[in-house]
């Protein structure tokens, strides 16, 4: 799947990016940051989304020291939540807590790692989780330039966890979306790519059709004699 990524200082500019596809992408991830986990900051409050009329999914990523207050009050139109593993590191919130909170709301929960972050540290609660997404570049803020140590990252994990559903998330252009998966990404989050061309949905549609193909080209490499 390729996910419209929203990175943006103003709820007026993200809701304005959300309803450019909101009734053409299955699902947009929304970022929300706080300056302090990470080095950009977004508007952090949510309540603007009860009021969209669209049929995608949102997809919740907070990169925020605390997320917890996010989980008791989430807008209905939010079906993901995925929560940075740093910030688990600065909080008592324990992974128990966070996966049964949204678990019991029906909220599929993912844990993101930025490129310098140990998965190991988290192998017990990975299996846990609906989704794994790996950060690609420095978080903070959409066009910076992606990890290439990355695709490492990603060919061990998957070969580690062939079942678990993994993303990447940053610097993805329709190059680097072709390599992400074939070392292994599910799913793709592609922000300023889509959202800083002329023709968003063009775009978007564009990422589609290519990522299907990488994915066809995969399969059948795997499974030619």
């Amino acid at each position: 799947m390729i996910i419209p990524g929203i990175f943006e200082i103003t709820q007026e500019a993200a809701a304005r990016e959300i309803n450019l596809l909101g009734n053409l992408a299955p699902k947009i991830q929304l970022d929300l940051a706080d300056g302090i986990l990470v080095d950009g900051k977004t508007f952090l409050d949510l309540n603007f989304l009860e009021n969209l009329q669209i049929t995608a999914e949102i997809q919740l990523h907070l990169m925020v020291q605390k997320p917890e207050p996010y989980f008791l009050a989430l807008p209905a139109v939010i079906k993901d939540v995925c929560v940075q593993a740093e910030a688990l590191m600065y909080n008592p919130l324990s992974m128990e807590s966070f996966d049964d909170v949204l678990k019991a709301k029906k909220i599929r929960v993912g844990l993101s790692f930025n490129q310098q972050t140990p998965v190991e540290d988290f192998e017990d609660y990975i299996k846990q989780c609906d989704f794994i997404q790996f950060m690609t570049v420095n978080p903070g803020g959409q066009g910076r330039p992606f990890i290439m140590e990355s695709l490492d990252k990603i060919r061990f994990f998957k070969e580690k966890y062939p079942n678990v559903n993994l993303q990447v998330d940053g610097g993805i252009s329709l190059d680097v979306m072709r390599m992400v998966v074939k070392v292994g990404a599910d799913a793709v989050v592609v922000g300023s790519e889509i959202f800083r061309s002329t023709n968003s949905a063009q775009t978007y549609q564009n990422f589609v059709v290519q990522f299907e193909n990488a994915r066809a080209n995969l399969f059948n490499s795997r499974n030619s004699p």
